[in-house]
C-alpha cells in the first residue's frame, strides 16, 4: 500500500479525518482534484466503508481506478441513474412477453 499518511502533514485533511472520526456526516471535500479526493478518500477508508458519488459514469471510472490504485483494493462503481431508469422501462416488455 502507498504511503497514504503523509496527507496528515496538511491541517485540512487532518480537519476531514477528525469529521469523519467524530461520525460527522456527509461530509463533501470541494477545490481540489478529482485525484486528491480518490486520495483522501482511500486514506480515509482505511477501516471503514465510503460512498463517493460524482457527476457522470466516465467521471465516475476515473475516480474509481484512482481509490483502486491508492488503496490496492477493488472498488464499486454504481451505474447512472439514467442507464437504471432505461433498464427499468425495458423490462416492462419483457414481463408482459413472459406473462
Amino acid at each position: 500500500m502507498l504511503d497514504l499518511y503523509k496527507l496528515g502533514e496538511l491541517p485540512e485533511y487532518r480537519n476531514l479525518a477528525q469529521n469523519v472520526r467524530d461520525g460527522v456526516n456527509p461530509i463533501s471535500v470541494f477545490g481540489v482534484s478529482d485525484s486528491a479526493k480518490a486520495h483522501f478518500t482511500a486514506s480515509l477508508a482505511s477501516d471503514r466503508s465510503i460512498l463517493f458519488v460524482t457527476q457522470g459514469f466516465l467521471r465516475g471510472e476515473k475516480i474509481k481506478n484512482d481509490i483502486e490504485f491508492f488503496t490496492q483494493e477493488k472498488a464499486v462503481l454504481f451505474p447512472e441513474r439514467d442507464f437504471l431508469m432505461q433498464a427499468q422501462m425495458q423490462s416492462g416488455p419483457i414481463q408482459q412477453k413472459r406473462i
